[in-house]
């Protein structure tokens, strides 16, 4: 009895030292796996930041294999860089009244700014003493003889982007504002519209001829108000006071008759009179 009592006090004795080694290896091998929790969750962040970095959106315009002149490459080059069918065709139609620097490239309104950037390095143009961009027009080149005078209040697309300096974003823009006019009284009233400066218009002034003969007129004693700021000359004030001075006189009975509105001063009053009838 004396001897169980000793086993048992010597059991309690020493198992809090026995139940500390055993339970030391676990705290450790807890401890390193803690660690290496602690160590991946401290890479994590460089990993998300490196993923970031090479996982951004590539762009879908390559760089050419070599230098190359603009005005040479065709529809599947343009395409090889990047461009859409519908673009490259743009650019082409462009190229063949000639490119002289990068900055003709950029004024094609269909020409992606990233690609411009990319292929800055990689453009070279030919110099020529007699460059297409002289600004000689392409009439006195020809002498007349094969140069076709074209009216410019009947002209097709096809045929203005054939004039130099004219691409097919001022072809339409051309037509747009005939349109919107009735007609051009003059050529000159090409100058109004946005990108055709002056520099532009000699290229194919003498190539331009302007039938006014069918000017589409506003009918000054019918004419809603509408109708009249319907005209790119005629503001909505301008318009109402047409309308008003008829009711008050009944009717026109002639067209110099509306110089009497304080809102139409001489300038104004020669501008509209071609496209009002009585």
């Amino acid at each position: 009895m004396v001897v169980s009592w000793g086993v048992v006090l010597v059991v309690i004795t020493f198992l809090p030292r026995i139940y500390s080694l055993i339970r030391k290896p676990q705290a450790e091998l807890i401890s390193e796996k803690d660690s290496e929790i602690n160590g991946k969750i401290t890479v994590l962040p460089q990993l998300r930041e490196k993923s970031e970095k090479t996982s951004y959106k590539k762009s879908k315009y390559k760089v050419p294999k070599e230098k190359f002149d603009p005005n040479t490459y065709n529809v599947a080059d343009w395409e090889a860089l990047g461009l859409s069918l519908k673009q490259a065709e743009i650019v082409v139609k462009f190229s063949k009244r000639g490119l002289r620097s990068h900055s003709d490239l950029e004024k094609i309104y269909v020409f992606p700014k990233e690609l411009l950037s990319i292929l800055e390095d990689w453009t070279v143009y030919p110099q020529h003493e007699e460059s297409r961009f002289s600004k000689q027009s392409s009439f006195d080149l020809k002498k007349g003889a094969d140069a076709k005078l074209i009216d410019v209040n009947n002209a097709s697309i096809e045929e203005l982007i054939e004039l130099q300096g004219i691409g097919e974003y001022l072809g339409n823009k051309i037509i747009e504002q005939r349109e919107k006019l009735g007609g051009f009284v003059n050529i000159h009233q090409l100058k109004e519209i946005k990108y055709l400066d002056d520099e532009k218009f000699i290229l194919f002034e003498k190539r331009l001829i302007c039938n006014s003969s069918a000017i589409r007129q506003i009918k000054l004693n019918e004419a809603t108000v509408d109708e009249f700021k319907s005209h790119p000359y005629i503001s909505y004030s301008v318009a109402n006071s047409l309308v008003k001075m008829r009711n008050q006189k009944g009717h026109f009975e002639s067209i110099d008759e509306i110089k009497e509105s304080v809102l139409i001063n001489d300038e104004l009053f020669q501008k509209i009179k071609p496209y009002l009838s009585l």
